[in-house]
């Protein structure tokens, strides 16, 4: 009798079956096969590639006028439109850190194409219309130039049909900034966003015969738990991973890597964790150190507890502003210099979780008294006993990165940046605006951003 192993279709399809219904990871995968976990990789992906796996998410739309504004005012010959894709009610909109869908821009020419996911149209259209008409009223030679075509980054064509290769015909760059940010994602969506989408988007700039550049935003997770210094040249080092939103913005990266060796020319952005505005503290959403703040809060003035997991004087936090990673992309994707490079967007020397936790205090005017727990213990503890996650207020899946054992390094970005007088405001700098804002703004949630 044939088995899965005489028919590589068979093979491909179980192997997504395992990847996907059973929630095996690729190592678990590799061993029960008896191959690579890269060959599982592969596979994955070709099982994608002749339509064994097909997933299909619906997000309506929303925009992000603040990297609008930035990339317009730094590109110059260039125009730009920015829109975003967000499952209402339980998932929304935010800038910063891989919230965004795919843009196309062209330098110097008269149209620029976004591509939104397809949804409720609606609900699209007036967003749509609201970003271009903010665009023109910024710039009056913007006026009947700006083209919005709907589309669908989880279709293979970018649900653009018969219009697909007229239009990449005309283009010349693409930002592709898509991507979904939730440290619980489910492997489905994780995959139809960030790989998949992914996928479909350089099959499409593979089609631009004009293309001069792909700007793509990545993160510095991809690294996973890879323990020690992670470089911007790094990429697959044998690394685990915490969560599906890490392997899956890894697999999207080797994926643009792929892509670049074989001739496409890209830049790749990886930005470490992303605050708030470095003057305001201004946040769509609060996450790592936010939550640290949320909780000191609530706590009675004078002496506050703190919990940390593992050792705190060995363990850093790597968090930017949001303003800096705006700013250095909306700079370095301008540059000829950047073409072929990755840059890691990420703090230089960033503070260890006991000195960000004691001036974190400080901000918000508690003196604390630490209490060590096991890190296991830690994550276990907020994602199985409701009372401590309803009184901590953080998500299990936090507690890996107060407890990472990796350190980056940003030689690149700094090299390119020098003389620009962009770079990452120290978190010391930061923490009294930060504190302020979300004083005075209880209604923002921490709710995952798409």
């Amino acid at each position: 009798m044939p088995t899965v192993a005489d028919d590589p279709l068979e093979l491909l399809a179980h192997v997504a079956h395992l990847y996907y219904k059973r929630s095996l990871t690729q190592a678990e995968i590799a061993r029960q096969i008896g191959v690579s976990r890269s060959s599982i990789s592969r596979m994955l992906a070709e099982a994608a590639e002749r339509g064994i796996v097909e997933i299909r998410i619906n997000y309506p739309t929303h925009r992000d006028d603040g990297l609008e504004a930035r990339l317009q005012e730094r590109a110059r010959g260039r125009r730009a439109a920015v829109l975003g894709h967000g499952e209402r009610g339980r998932r929304r909109v935010g800038e910063g850190q891989g919230a965004l869908p795919a843009l196309a821009c062209a330098r110097e020419v008269h149209v620029v194409r976004v591509l939104p996911r397809v949804g409720d149209l609606d609900a699209v259209e007036p967003v749509a219309e609201d970003a271009v008409a903010s665009l023109e009223r910024a710039d009056e030679t913007l006026r009947g130039r700006i083209e919005l075509v709907a589309g669908d980054l989880t279709a293979r064509d970018l649900g653009l049909g018969d219009r697909r290769d007229a239009i990449a015909r005309e283009v010349r760059e693409i930002y592709h900034l898509a991507a979904v940010y939730d440290l619980a994602v489910p492997r489905e969506v994780g995959m139809a966003i960030n790989v998949e989408g992914t996928r479909h988007l350089l099959d499409f700039a593979k089609r631009c015969d004009r293309l001069e550049r792909h700007q793509y935003v990545s993160t510095c997770y991809v690294s996973g738990k890879y323990p020690g210094i992670f470089r911007e040249q790094d990429l697959e080092v044998g690394q685990s991973f915490n969560n599906y939103y890490e392997e899956t913005k890894y697999l999207a990266e080797v994926l643009v890597r792929d892509a670049a060796e074989a001739g496409m020319p890209t830049t790749v952005y990886r930005p470490a964790i992303v605050v708030g505005d470095s003057k305001t503290g201004a946040t769509q959403k609060y996450d790592g150190p936010y939550f640290v703040i949320r909780y000191l809060l609530k706590q009675p003035e004078g002496f506050a507890v703190a919990p940390l997991a593992g050792d705190p004087h060995r363990t850093r936090l790597n968090v930017v502003p949001r303003d800096y990673v705006v700013d250095a992309i909306a700079y370095l994707s301008g540059e000829a210099k950047s073409l072929g490079k990755t840059y890691q967007l990420a703090a230089p020397r960033p503070a260890t979780i006991a000195d960000l936790v004691q001036r974190i205090g400080e901000a918000t005017g508690r003196r604390l008294v630490t209490v060590r727990l096991p890190p296991d213990f830690a994550r276990w503890a907020l994602s199985n006993v409701k009372p401590v996650r309803r009184f901590l207020d953080m998500p299990g899946e936090l507690v890996a990165y107060f407890v990472h054992p990796t350190f980056y390094t940003t030689h690149v970005a700094e090299e390119d940046l020098a003389g620009t007088g962009i770079a990452p405001t120290p978190l010391e700098d930061m923490l009294p605006q930060m504190v302020e804002f979300v004083k005075a703004h209880p209604e923002i949630s921490s709710n995952a951003m798409i």
